[in-house]
């Protein structure tokens, strides 16, 4: 699963980065006469080029003719002229919100490859029991219309039961059946970036959360119960979509992807517990997930 790590990695990074890029620079436009204009491009429409430029310390709206246009570069000057509130909509509708907290769930999918030694009449098992319920729960307050800080907190579940396994221990007991719950909790720091729409109601959103994450999976097979528990560092990476409401309100669709690797797990087996290191103590419980929620803007 390194290849998908790393291939979200770069989604979120460069997605991180294109959201940050506007706070750092500011459109070029160049007219015929061969005069240089620092601005803020709003549509091209109509063979006509909208835009926002500033003159006497006044923000103003004007358009010009492509015909007397020689070229415009997006993202051209570092030096920011005018306030980026100005997009093409009003001030107070181009303005993101200095709070965001957001509420998601959906289904979740554990990506780790099946152990080697894993009893091929557990395999439908284990399988079963990557697939379960994702929910997310995040808070951020924005420096700006574009970057922010704060805190994210997610969740997995799933559980599986067959009853038409029989178990043989090395004691010589027997057990009939098995019941497995899985439960993953992550919480942590998190950098969000943000990209508003030019009306200022939807916006595009990532992002980056390094944190404490916990592992309890007990498992139960007929009257012998087993608990593995584990707890290590995790990452979380997401990128999503707002869609506007309405002043505070707004649909949210997710895609994430939480890595969390357990290097060392707690097992108590019928009230014996032990640790497990090295290779026979590391679970591997990352998952892709996608989300549907509600955000609450302030």
């Amino acid at each position: 699963m390194k290849n998908l790590k790393s291939y979200f990695l770069r989604l979120v990074c460069v997605f991180m980065f294109t959201n940050v890029l506007p706070i750092l620079s500011q459109d070029l436009v160049v007219t015929a006469k061969n005069d240089s204009i620092n601005a803020q491009i709003i549509k091209e429409k109509n063979e006509m080029l909208h835009f926002y430029f500033l003159k006497d310390g006044e923000v103003r709206k004007t358009l010009l003719p492509l015909s007397e246009v020689a070229y415009y570069d997006k993202h051209y000057f570092l030096t920011v002229e005018v306030p980026k509130a100005y997009s093409g909509a009003s001030n107070k509708t181009r303005q993101g919100s200095k709070i965001r907290v957001a509420l998601s769930g959906g289904p979740g999918f554990i990506t780790a490859p099946n152990a080697d030694n894993l009893p091929p009449v557990l395999e439908n098992h284990v399988n079963a029991l990557k697939k379960g319920v994702h929910w997310d729960v995040s808070g951020h307050y924005f420096f700006n219309d574009f970057v922010g800080l704060g805190i994210k907190y997610n969740g997995f579940y799933s559980s599986e039961a067959e009853n038409n396994i029989h178990f043989i221990f090395e004691d010589g007991s027997t057990q009939h059946g098995i019941k497995t719950d899985v439960k993953i909790h992550f919480i942590g720091p998190s950098l969000a970036t943000r990209l508003l729409s030019f009306n200022g109601k939807n916006s595009w959103n990532s992002e980056i959360a390094l944190g404490y994450t916990y592992l309890n999976e007990p498992t139960q097979m007929g009257t012998r119960s087993i608990d593995v528990t584990g707890e290590d560092l995790g990452l979380h990476f997401e990128v999503g979509y707002d869609i506007g409401l309405s002043e505070q309100w707004s649909l949210g669709f997710s895609l994430s992807y939480t890595d969390a690797v357990f290097h060392e797990v707690t097992v108590t087996d019928n009230g014996n517990t032990y640790k497990l290191t090295g290779e026979d103590g590391r679970e591997d419980a990352s998952r892709l997930n996608f989300a549907v929620g509600m955000r609450w803007n302030r």
